[in-house]
């Protein structure tokens, strides 16, 4: 057996290993598209409430308004799983005070979403069905998403899309919905020892056209 089949098996048996053993990686990431439904809100939807792009990304001084009875649609370019983070802004002015109260909600400006996640989404609110093909992952009010963290939530499964809906509680003028800041979600983590095995297949090729040059 020459030195470079010694080499390759060497680097099969070490990736074998680190398949089972390398650790998993896994990072939060950011909605790169949304679609939205505005369903009504005395506040208006004009620019820049109803600017899609102000809910993406990884920016935390823009949001965009659902409305009361709204919903919006988020990806991320890459599937999801584990924790959900969602920001909200309520307030930022002195006719619009900042979030008040102890409760899920804000005591002066009630509002909150369910939260949905899902793998298939044909871009039809008005066909949109959440008893089929959405996992509910549960309710999250304004005072739970205004603060720094955000407001988080668990899947139990893997998927590519996340669904928001207002639930309409807003009662004070203006009456409008759950203003998403961002929507952040868990990528589906890449085992590290995929990483490896690009790397040695780097090495190993390298060493083939060594091998090749000498024998020529």
């Amino acid at each position: 057996m020459n030195k470079l089949k010694v080499t390759a098996v060497a680097l099969t048996s070490w990736l074998a290993i680190g398949l089972y053993s390398a650790p998993a990686s896994s990072a939060m990431i950011y909605a790169t598209n949304a679609d939205f439904q505005y369903v009504t809100g005395e506040a208006g939807i004009e620019s820049p409430r109803g600017n899609n792009a102000n809910a993406l990304g990884d920016n935390m001084n823009t949001f965009r308004s659902l409305g009361s009875g709204g919903a919006g649609v988020f990806s991320f370019g890459s599937d999801f799983s584990g924790t959900v983070t969602i920001w909200e802004r309520t307030g930022d002015n002195s006719q619009n005070p900042s979030c008040t109260g102890t409760g899920t909600t804000c005591s002066n400006w009630p509002e909150a979403i369910d939260v949905y996640a899902g793998n298939t989404w044909n871009g039809d609110f008005d066909s949109l069905n959440t008893s089929s093909g959405w996992e509910f992952l549960g309710e999250l009010g304004n005072a739970e998403a205004s603060g720094i963290n955000g407001g988080s939530l668990q899947t139990t499964g893997t998927f590519k899309y996340l669904l928001l809906i207002d639930r309409g509680l807003s009662t004070k003028s203006p009456i409008d919905g759950f203003d998403v800041v961002k929507v952040g979600v868990t990528a589906v983590p890449l085992p590290s020892a995929v990483w490896l095995f690009g790397s040695a297949l780097v090495g190993m090729i390298g060493l083939g056209r060594r091998h090749s040059a000498k024998n020529a």
